[in-house]
């Protein structure tokens, strides 16, 4: 792989960020005020109930929880089956197929230049945020690089799977509606809206078996030393087992929508 061909794919997706600064930079006053609203609402549940820790978060834990799950969504977010949606209905698919590079690869550190610019601008102040007013939670330094890799690991699992939603448009067109419908799905099975630790058993069995948990609440977890060693090198081993069935998984539907594309089998 050509890593300097890549490298401006970077560079234009760290451009195409600035063009959104003003979304990206919004959003670091609006992200406290929805922290406290978790805070008092929260604080208002620990008061009611009497006790100091529920289903294994102390207050301080959960508040952290929180904080953590906004800085991972800002890290893993991405829209890219919007992006090839939009190419596909404007035209603009076979100039981005005639470009010389891989069209997974191309998409995917474009969105890592927006994702270089999302950790500048809101995911480093956000948690400087959590430290200064919400008393974020510190963790241990073994716990923080376990931490980054599982993020690392969280984002591309996250891509893969927006990948796969964009190259079905290949053959649906317009596929907005399940766009729209990711966002809520993805970050509440995720455990984004509550920790999957207050979900029934048999849920918590079946979203084992999916990738949905290791966007979002493995990681966290993960800083909030939930896990033993063994445990957090064993998930993730199961979030880097994810990433490869679904880049293989989206080696092989490409083949397929370029085929369509190219009037292949039509």
């Amino acid at each position: 792989m050509n890593m300097k061909k890549y490298a401006g794919i970077v560079k234009f997706g760290l451009k195409t960020g600035l063009a959104y600064r003003f979304e990206f930079i919004l959003s670091i006053f609006t992200i406290p005020l929805s922290l406290l609203v978790y805070y008092f609402l929260w604080r208002s549940i620990f008061e009611y109930s009497g006790q100091t820790v529920i289903q294994g978060f102390t207050f301080e834990a959960m508040i952290t929880y929180y904080t953590l799950s906004m800085i991972v969504g800002f890290f893993t977010w991405t829209n890219i089956e919007k992006w090839i949606e939009y190419d596909l209905i404007a035209g603009e698919m076979v100039i981005n197929l005639l470009r010389p590079m891989d069209f997974l690869h191309a998409n995917y550190f474009f969105e890592l230049g927006m994702k270089i610019f999302s950790l500048i601008t809101q995911a480093i102040p956000i948690y400087l945020i959590g430290l200064i007013f919400f008393s974020l939670k510190l963790t241990t330094f073994l716990n923080l690089c376990l931490f980054i890799i599982s993020l690392i690991l969280a984002s591309l699992i996250f891509f893969m799977m927006s990948y796969l939603i964009g190259i079905l448009a290949f053959w649906m067109k317009r596929i907005s509606g399940i766009s729209k419908a990711k966002r809520p799905l993805i970050t509440f099975l995720g455990g984004g809206i509550l920790p999957l630790s207050f979900f029934p058993e048999t849920a918590q069995y079946i979203l084992y078996f999916l990738p949905f948990q290791y966007v979002r609440y493995i990681p966290i977890s993960i800083y909030l030393g939930k896990f033993s060693l063994t445990s957090a090198l064993a998930l993730i081993g199961v979030q880097l087992a994810w990433v490869v069935v679904l880049y293989l998984f989206a080696i092989w539907l490409w083949k397929r929508a370029f085929q369509k594309f190219m009037g292949e089998g039509v």
